[in-house]
């Protein structure tokens, strides 16, 4: 049952976003209802999948590759969320095909990672909070991606596809100091109950992980004080983006070695 549920999860995702891109370069037109859908129900049955693949008999099974599908899901949900409100619909077109990815992996490639979450509630709220900092800060990465493209579009003299395609830079760039604000409170939440379950716990994290997150939290700090102070943007703000996240990932890496 859950190979069936798992293929219809897939092909919601790819024809989403293939119909936004048809509805994007004006080749057909779909009603933007028919995409909602789609997206609604890949994104329902993705839970579940999760769900299945998380919570198990013997506890939570955080392995990589679960975790990778879960960041996915939040990724894809605060897109379609946000799309509520902001015309970017059409990060749908390169989002939900990594997403339909992250799942094909997850279910080719099953690992075992236990926890048990019922002993010890303190660790897995701040394993969420890890996850949904890491969520939002890894969207923030893809977002700065985008915007760099589109700094290159408008600075060559090719067609400006992508540029048709996605809302004013303006837009984008108020929209990826958004997400890293939101992505900043919840990763000091996450730095917060990390050092009380340790201290509750008696254990210990090691030094590189614990050096690697401050030093992530102190850049995500200066690039936000530096915007909303001095109205740094640009290229600047787009390489501490990738930097922050770039040391939250291997701080993740270094815990789960020394796990």
């Amino acid at each position: 049952m859950l190979i069936y549920l798992t293929i219809i999860t897939i092909a919601s995702y790819l024809l989403a976003a293939g119909l936004q891109y048809l509805r994007a370069s004006a080749r057909f037109a779909v009603p933007k209802s028919i995409i909602a859908v789609l997206s609604l129900v890949a994104l329902l049955l993705h839970a579940y999948i999760l769900h299945r693949g998380i919570d198990t008999r013997n506890g939570q099974n955080l392995s990589w590759l679960n975790i990778a599908s879960l960041l996915a899901w939040l990724i894809a949900l605060q897109i379609s969320l946000t799309a509520l409100r902001k015309p970017l619909d059409n990060l749908l077109i390169v989002i939900s095909p990594l997403v339909a990815l992250s799942i094909l992996f997850a279910h080719i490639f099953p690992h075992d990672y236990i926890i048990h979450a019922h002993i010890k509630h303190e660790q897995l709220l701040h394993i969420l909070l890890a996850i949904l900092s890491f969520s939002v800060l890894a969207l923030s990465g893809l977002q700065a991606l985008v915007i760099h493209c589109q700094h290159q579009q408008l600075r060559s003299t090719r067609p400006q596809r992508l540029a048709h395609y996605l809302p004013p830079l303006e837009t984008m760039e108020a929209l990826l100091f958004q997400m890293i604000t939101v992505g900043f409170l919840l990763l000091s939440l996450s730095l917060l109950t990390g050092f009380v379950f340790l201290q509750e716990s008696g254990l210990h994290w090691p030094l590189q992980k614990i050096s690697l997150s401050i030093f992530a939290w102190l850049l995500f700090a200066s690039l936000l004080l530096g915007h909303w102070r001095w109205g740094l943007r640009g290229k600047k703000a787009l390489q501490a983006t990738w930097l922050g996240l770039g040391l939250l990932a291997l701080g993740y890496a270094v815990s789960r070695l020394w796990g």
